[in-house]
C-alpha cells in the first residue's frame, strides 16, 4: 500500500487507487525570489518564471499541462532527488511540488502554496487486498 498521486490506469494494472482529496502545487523557491512575500500563487504570477519540473512518466496530470505556457519550463529527465530539488535554491528557479508534499520541504526552502489543482491523492492498494488493508483503506477514505 502506498500513498502518490494518481497515475493512468495504464501504468498501474495491478494495483488499485482510491482517491482520498484533490490537491494543488506548491512552489519551493529561495527566500529572496519574488513570489516568496505570496500568501498564494496563481497561474498568472508565473509569468517570465523559470521553472523546473519531475518527469513522471505515466502521472495522471503532468507537472507541466497545469502550467501556463508563457512560463519557461525546464522539465527534467528524470523524477525529482535531492540535487534537482535543490536547483531552487543554487539557480534561483521555482520547482513545482505537491502541496501535500510541501511540509517536507519548509525546513530547506520557502514554500509558496498556489491554486492549481494538482489532481487526485489517493492510495494504491493490490487489487485483492487483505483484509486489514481493506479496514485501513475505508478508515482513510472516510476520514
Amino acid at each position: 500500500m502506498s500513498i502518490a498521486a494518481e497515475y493512468r490506469p495504464e501504468y498501474i494494472k495491478k494495483l488499485t487507487f482510491i482517491p482520498l482529496m484533490r490537491d494543488t502545487y506548491s512552489f519551493l523557491m529561495r527566500e529572496e525570489n519574488p513570489l516568496s512575500h505570496l500568501s498564494v500563487i496563481h497561474k498568472e504570477d508565473l509569468r517570465g518564471q523559470h521553472i523546473i519540473t519531475g518527469r513522471y512518466d505515466g502521472i495522471a496530470q503532468p507537472f507541466k499541462a497545469a502550467l501556463p505556457s508563457y512560463a519557461e519550463i525546464e522539465e527534467l529527465d528524470n523524477a525529482y532527488n535531492t540535487e534537482t530539488r535543490f536547483q531552487s535554491y543554487y539557480r534561483d528557479v521555482l520547482t513545482i511540488i505537491h502541496s501535500s508534499w510541501a511540509n517536507n520541504f519548509k525546513p530547506y526552502f520557502h514554500v509558496v502554496p498556489s491554486d492549481i489543482d494538482a489532481g487526485n491523492i489517493g492510495i494504491y492498494c493490490a487489487k485483492s487486498p487483505s483484509k486489514g488493508v481493506r479496514a485501513l483503506v475505508k478508515l482513510l477514505a472516510d476520514m
